[in-house]
């Protein structure tokens, strides 16, 4: 059977671990270029974390690799021919770069996609237009579904 994924609670994880604690506390004494920088930041962990499902539920659970790391490790060295023993020791942003042409086009759930739009509109509003900067790149990862709302 299949764990239920908690995007609201990978969501908040990623964001605190981005921020280097609670992102409650720290969010409020950054200034907002430093809030855009960890917005961007967790974001791009949060869709790594959720690309890394998404290679799991695709192998199956008889072939599944059993953690995101080990996910992201099959995936890279399926696509780029590589041998695991090259990529074991690879770290996440390593990895992620290698894999920046499918994350480039990777579709999240509408659930984890509903997480992160609602904290993109909540809570980063900029009177400079950055907001426009953050709502593409996370709009570039919206299921085709939900283009027309």
């Amino acid at each position: 059977m299949t764990r239920r994924i908690n995007f609201d609670e990978r969501w908040h994880s990623v964001l605190d671990s981005a921020c280097g604690g609670s992102h409650y506390l720290v969010m409020e004494t950054m200034d907002h270029q430093q809030q855009v920088e960890t917005y961007c930041i967790a974001f791009r962990e949060y869709l790594a974390e959720c690309y890394a499902d998404h290679v799991k539920q695709e192998f199956g659970a008889a072939l599944a690799p059993g953690s995101l790391m080990e996910a992201l490790r099959l995936k890279a060295a399926l696509l780029h021919h590589w041998k695991t023993s090259d990529i074991q020791d690879m770290d996440r942003d390593t990895l992620v770069n290698a894999l920046a042409g499918e994350l480039s086009t990777f579709k999240l759930s509408e659930e984890a996609y509903s997480v992160v739009a609602f904290f993109e509109e909540s809570f980063l509003r900029d009177p400079f237009g950055k907001e426009v900067e953050l709502k593409e790149m996370v709009t570039r990862h919206r299921p085709d579904h939900l283009a027309d709302r």
